[in-house]
């Protein structure tokens, strides 16, 4: 056999793990298995070369295994491929599908091709995919004893787990603890606290209004020690403020093995005893904590490393999200600013968190971000084989129901891509129709907050500063989510007069 058509072959066969590699997005998103695929497709290139060159049996050999591959692949792709065994439509690749890493609409393109229940690859499993929020809340609810949601690696350092990760069994018993940390009466007695916060973090971010500047940095400082002052009950002066947000740099979520996973247990074990010294009075020194509203529930709760534990993490694993999400609502005042021009005209609205409905535009907006945005999907993995709507999901198959794609179905929101926060004037919509936080037992327990916070900060945006948009991109896929393109920039300039 010629050593070019060996090559080839050899090539072909490694060419769509090479594409995933070469993918920016891939990479944020996995950039440890990326690296080892790399590596691997590396080594398969190397071989393949020096068996073409050197030994025409090894070459032989390995252009019918990549041959083989290569057949696999196309067979399993093919969109009726597991139609005798019930399977979903859509193709079943080997290796995850590199438009889901590129385009924000590639689900939602794939439920226009193949229906709202398709299936879509991997590499350890296949993944079953539900368009349509009432499908995917039937979905969950009808099988949540076989369903279990994926953890990350942080979990394991918490006896019982992370609460959105626990077994349905552990996550009854502690979500009604947990519960009282998020209320909407602890959220909205620290309206002061949050509005302080927010004011400061956009002053840091305007500057002197005329530098173009990047806003996750701030943001997410800003969701960082709203969280941390909101668990912890420590007033902004507090020492152990600053003692504590330097723990937390050694506190990695995304951490999963060897000297990380080491220190990471190391910061855990030192915030734990911060956090259960803070909270044998907390009820006194900072009642409108989420920590006093925990232990008012249970006198005992900290005496549970479990309830520690998901404690201490939370300030860590939401401050991104929250941070995120805040980025997205900026992102979206500044390319349609006269929202937030709105804002300011609008009739004031009260300064009770807690009476803050649809009523209120800047709330609008930020439910209105949530629809568009940062809320994308709900991922499980199947236990047991199940059986929905005339398919079957295997065991062990992941299942994702798809919010993004699901908030954008016309006929429930009219010109589903227009940011459009009025339409939560015209109609109430019923959690089968929109969900951003989650619709089952491992609904999101920060509704209050992110809702709160997000309010908060679009107020103090129209109060105090002129936002204009100064570069832009194509949305990226980070690590978890989707975001604004690395290039966008913000001018944040003061108002004379703003409020102050």
């Amino acid at each position: 056999m010629e050593p070019a058509l060996v090559l080839l072959v050899v090539v072909a066969a490694a060419w769509p793990i090479a594409r995933l590699c070469l993918s920016p997005s891939y990479r944020r998103a996995q950039p440890a298995v990326s690296l080892v695929l790399a590596l691997l497709t590396l080594a398969w290139a190397g071989v393949g070369v020096a068996a073409a060159l050197a030994s025409p049996v090894t070459a032989l050999a390995m252009a019918a295994l990549a041959a083989t591959v290569l057949a696999a692949r196309w067979w399993r792709a093919r969109p009726s491929w597991g139609r005798a065994r019930g399977l979903p439509p859509g193709s079943l690749t080997l290796g995850p599908p590199i438009g889901a890493f590129r385009d924000a609409s590639f689900y939602l393109e794939q439920a226009r091709l193949h229906g709202p229940i398709f299936k879509t690859g991997g590499f350890r499993r296949g993944q079953a995919c539900v368009v349509g929020l009432a499908a995917g809340l039937e979905l969950l609810r009808a099988h949540e004893a076989d369903l279990a949601a994926p953890a990350l690696p942080f979990s394991r350092l918490i006896p019982r787990g992370f609460l959105r990760y626990m077994t349905n069994a552990d996550h009854d018993e502690y979500r009604r603890i947990l519960r009282a940390a998020f209320t909407r009466e602890v959220v909205a007695a620290n309206r002061a606290m949050m509005t302080a916060a927010a004011r400061r973090h956009l002053e840091r971010l305007a500057g002197d209004g005329a530098a173009a500047a990047r806003p996750e940095g701030a943001l997410t400082a800003m969701a960082f020690e709203v969280l941390i002052r909101l668990v912890y009950g420590l007033a902004a002066d507090d020492p152990a403020c600053e003692r504590i947000g330097q723990l937390y740099e050694s506190l990695d979520h995304r951490r999963g093995h060897g000297s990380g996973m080491a220190t990471t247990r190391r910061a855990l074990a030192v915030l734990g005893e911060e956090l259960r010294a803070l909270g044998r009075d907390a009820a006194r020194r900072a009642p409108a904590s989420a920590l006093a509203a925990v232990v008012r529930a249970d006198a005992q709760a900290l005496a549970d490393p479990t309830v520690v534990g998901n404690l201490v993490f939370i300030p860590r694993v939401a401050a991104n999200d929250l941070g995120d999400g805040l980025v997205w609502v900026m992102y979206m005042l500044a390319r349609d600013p006269a929202w937030l021009e709105g804002v300011r005209t609008a009739a004031a609205p009260p300064d009770d968190l807690d009476s803050a409905g649809t009523d209120d535009l800047a709330t609008r907006i930020v439910m209105e971000t949530l629809r568009m945005q940062q809320s994308e999907y709900l991922v499980r993995r199947a236990t047991a084989d199940i059986a929905f709507r005339g398919f079957v999901i295997p065991r062990g198959w992941l299942v994702r129901v798809c919010v993004y794609e699901s908030h954008r179905d016309p006929a429930v929101f009219r010109d589903p891509d227009a940011f459009d926060p009025d339409r939560f004037l015209a109609r109430t919509y019923a959690r089968s129709e929109y969900a951003p936080l989650g619709g089952d037992r491992h609904a999101c327990l920060g509704e209050h907050l992110i809702r709160a916070l997000g309010r908060v900060m679009v107020r103090e945006l129209a109060r105090g500063f002129d936002l204009a948009l100064a570069d832009d991109g194509a949305p990226e896929l980070g690590p978890l989510h989707w975001r604004p393109s690395r290039r966008f920039r913000v001018r944040l300039a003061p108002r004379q007069g703003g409020g102050r």
